[in-house]
């Protein structure tokens, strides 16, 4: 009896890719999909829930006006924390006004206002002055082009574009995260954790890409193998597992749960692509 593998493994990636996308504004989503709680300064009446993109726009218009104004005060020469946090909460309202958006186009333009936003600033830190700034930089960064690459893929989009953009996340993740570091100091297991599934995420879209003819040749290092990214999706799928047990995070137990079934399933997927491309050069 033949079991297709595959199958399993596309059927775990779509959960995964559902469980990527939550209702806190990360990722694109069909406008009335979920509902965005507006939050409020303790003493004010809350306004209840954002629930269409028309309201979305209204309430995102109103926020960049005391941006704006923040901006103005705080600018980066003199308040660079306080300029730092400010874009990044400006980076968030883009987000949950993305989530609203069902142009794929117009969703990709916010994306890349909240990305044009910070970049320009991932040189302007010196990561010995403030390491904390340019973790959290690097992070975010990796998550809006996480984002970007989610939405592309939804829509079936060139494999050129979705590759570009899971590039991009990885390249910004890995600045900031390496499994070997791990433990050696201090830090936040949530965000390991998360940053973790993101990018065996973004490992295994890289692999779907490089089927492509285009796209491969972009992907593909000099004297490097076909199975490389989704080797290391493997690697980032079995370390968040690991991980998650050891520091028991019960708040991401259906990521980890997730992870474990692909864990399993993707070390058959690759014995048979092996085996499949060892056919070919013969």
């Amino acid at each position: 009896m033949t079991v297709n593998h595959s199958r399993g493994v596309d059927e775990s990636e779509k959960r995964i890719s559902a469980a990527g996308r939550v209702p806190n504004g990360s990722g694109c989503g069909k406008a009335g999909d979920a509902c965005v709680r507006q939050e409020k300064p303790e003493g004010r009446k809350k306004e209840g829930v954002v629930c269409t993109e028309r309201h979305a726009q209204q309430k995102f218009n109103e926020g960049m006006e005391y941006f704006k104004r923040a901006l103005e005060h705080y600018f980066l020469d003199g308040f660079v924390t306080d300029h730092f946090f400010i874009l990044v909460e400006i980076s968030t309202v883009h987000k949950y006004l993305a989530y609203f958006e069902m142009n794929v186009k117009r969703c990709s333009q916010i994306h890349k206002r909240r990305a044009a936003r910070l970049e320009v600033l991932v040189e302007h830190f010196n990561p010995d002055a403030y390491p904390p700034i340019r973790k959290q930089l690097n992070t975010e960064l990796g998550a809006i082009y996480r984002e970007t690459a989610d939405r592309l893929s939804e829509v079936d989009a060139p494999a050129a574009k979705v590759a570009a953009a899971a590039l991009e996340s990885v390249t910004f993740y890995e600045r900031v995260f390496n499994v070997s570091e791990v433990g050696k100091i201090q830090d936040d297991p949530h965000r390991n954790l998360t940053i973790a599934f993101s990018l065996a995420r973004m490992y295994e879209k890289l692999h779907g890409c490089c089927k492509e003819k285009d796209v491969s040749s972009l992907l593909m290092t000099d004297g490097g193998e076909p199975l490389e990214h989704l080797k290391k999706s493997l690697d980032m799928y079995n370390f968040v597992v690991e991980y998650g047990s050891k520091h028991n995070i019960q708040a991401k137990e259906e990521h980890i749960a997730l992870c474990k079934e692909m864990a399993e399933l993707l070390p058959a997927s690759i014995a048979a692509q092996v085996s499949g491309y060892g056919r070919l050069q013969r």
